[in-house]
C-alpha cells in the first residue's frame, strides 16, 4: 500500500537545519573536517542516485539526508568519516542500476581505498555480475583495479577518523552473544566471521538465481546486503541509513518508510548505547535491525505480488531452458 507521496521542504531550509544539527553535535576538533566533507559528499551521492531514478525533487530530499541520524551522529557527535567510503558505494548502486558494470567495479574499488569497510557492498556487486551475467571482459578492469587497491593499499590509513571497527559497539546479534553467554571478544569474533559468511552466500545464491526486473527494485535488495554484513562494522549503518532513505523516497510506500526510520533509530541507539554503556539500547537496537531485515527480505524472498506479473518468483530458480540440438 502507498502512502501520500511526501513533499520536502526547500533545500536551503534543509542546509540551515543541518548546520545547526552538526553545530551542536560537532566538537571543537580540526579532524571534523573531513567527517563534515564526507557527509556533504554522502549527500551529492544521493542525490546522483535520485536522479538517475528520476525522484522529483531530487536535490530537496538529498538535503534531507544530510541530517539523517546514522550520518549526523556519526560525522558530528563521534567524528568517524565512515560516509568517504559509503559515497563510493552508492555510486557503485547508481552505476548498477544504469547497467554500468564497469564503472561499478571502479568505483568499487575507490571505496576500498577510502576504508576497508567497503568490502560490507561487495556481496550486492557480485551477486549482481552473477546474475546478469555480466561478460569478463566487460568487468575485469575493474576487478583488476580493485585487487591492487587491496594488495597495495596500506593497512592503516594515516587519519584516525578512517578505521577498521569489527565487532565493536552495539545493534548486531553478536553484541548479545556477549550479554547471554561467557565468551571473550575472539570467539564472538568467530561466531560472527561463520555466521555472516553463511548469510551472504544465502544472498549471493538467492540474488543469483534470477534479478529484479526494476531499477528500483535494486534498491531494497542492495540494502539487504548491507543489513547482512552490517555485523561485521557498526559504521554499516552510515551505507543502510542512506539507501534505505533513498528507497523510501523513492518509492513512497509505508513498508520502505518503515525500514528507513527502523535502521536510523537502531543507528541513534546503537551510538547512545556505545557513548554510555548501556547494553539495553543495543539490545532494543539490534531489534530495530533485525524488524528492518524482516521487513526487506519478506517480500524478495517470496513471489511478487499479482499485479506485478513480471516479478512473480523473481528470487525463486526456475528450469533452464533446452539446449539448442547440434
Amino acid at each position: 500500500m502507498s502512502a501520500t507521496r511526501i513533499t520536502p521542504p526547500p533545500v536551503l531550509l534543509s542546509f540551515a537545519a543541518a548546520a545547526v544539527l552538526y553545530a551542536l553535535l560537532a566538537r571543537p576538533d580540526p579532524t571534523m573536517l573531513v567527517p563534515l566533507v564526507g557527509a556533504l559528499a554522502l549527500t551529492g551521492a544521493v542525490w546522483r542516485l535520485l536522479r538517475t531514478l528520476n525522484v522529483p525533487h531530487a536535490a530537496r530530499w538529498a538535503a534531507v539526508t544530510l541530517a539523517l541520524p546514522a550520518t549526523a551522529l556519526n560525522a558530528g557527535l563521534l567524528g568517524r568519516s565512515d560516509a568517504m567510503w559509503a559515497v563510493p558505494c552508492l555510486l557503485a548502486l547508481d552505476a548498477a542500476i544504469q547497467r554500468r558494470h564497469g564503472m561499478m567495479m571502479l568505483w568499487c574499488g575507490l571505496g576500498l581505498m577510502c576504508g576497508p569497510q567497503a568490502l560490507l557492498f561487495a556481496p550486492f556487486v557480485v551477486a549482481l555480475l552473477i546474475s546478469r551475467r555480466v561478460p569478463i571482459a566487460t568487468w575485469l578492469p575493474g576487478l583488476a583495479f580493485t585487487m591492487a587497491v587491496l594488495l597495495l593499499a596500506p593497512s592503516s590509513h594515516d587519519l584516525g577518523v578512517l578505521r577498521w571497527r569489527p565487532f565493536l559497539g552495539t545493534g548486531h546479534a553478536w553484541s548479545l552473544l556477549t550479554a547471554v553467554l561467557p565468551l571473550d571478544h575472539a570467539q564472538v569474533a568467530g561466531l560472527a566471521i561463520v555466521g555472516t559468511i553463511g548469510a551472504i552466500a544465502w544472498y549471493v545464491a538467492r540474488l543469483s538465481a534470477r534479478p529484479p526486473i526494476s531499477p528500483v527494485r535494486l534498491l531494497p535488495v542492495a540494502l539487504l546486503a548491507t543489513l547482512v554484513t552490517t555485523a561485521l562494522s557498526t559504521g554499516g549503518f552510515v551505507l543502510a541509513g542512506v539507501i534505505a532513505a533513498a528507497w523510501a523516497i523513492s518509492v513512497q510506500d509505508r513498508r520502505a518508510w518503515r525500514v528507513a526510520v527502523l535502521i536510523q533509530a537502531a543507528s541513534a541507539l546503537s551510538i547512545t548505547g556505545d557513548l554510555t554503556g548501556q547494553h539495553t539500547l543495543g539490545t532494543v537496537a539490534f531489534i530495530a535491525v533485525a524488524l528492518a531485515t524482516w521487513l526487506v527480505v519478506r517480500p524478495l524472498a517470496g513471489p511478487a505480488a499479482n499485479d506485478n506479473a513480471p516479478m512473480a518468483g523473481a528470487w525463486r530458480r526456475g528450469p533452464l531452458p533446452p539446449l539448442p540440438a547440434m
